[in-house]
């Protein structure tokens, strides 16, 4: 449904249906990468038994920030990438094996 509602925004804004079609695919496929990053590091946050604070403390960031990590809502950067896998004890590319 979401989709649906950005494209005819988009509409609005933009006179070719196309455009805008191409627009929103672009948007949301450029958008799913953090809400995976977000659900892995969720994952292995969980299998290491730690809270969101434990993390947010062991990887020395602030756990609101990790929280919008976690949710999608921010692309970190590869130094808190960096900070949050030693925070996990793994390695930086198991932030990435997506399943």
């Amino acid at each position: 449904m979401k989709i649906i509602q950005d494209v005819y925004v988009l509409n609005y804004f933009f006179d070719s249906p196309y455009l805008a079609t191409h627009i929103t695919k672009e948007v949301m496929c450029t958008n799913d990468l953090p809400h995976k990053l977000g659900g892995r590091i969720i994952q292995l946050r969980n299998n290491a038994g730690l809270r969101q604070v434990d993390l947010a403390f062991k990887a020395d960031i602030d756990d609101a920030f990790l929280r919008r990590i976690e949710t999608g809502k921010v692309n970190p950067t590869i130094r808190t990438l960096e900070k949050i896998a030693k925070g996990l004890e793994v390695e930086m590319r198991d932030l990435f094996d997506f399943k």
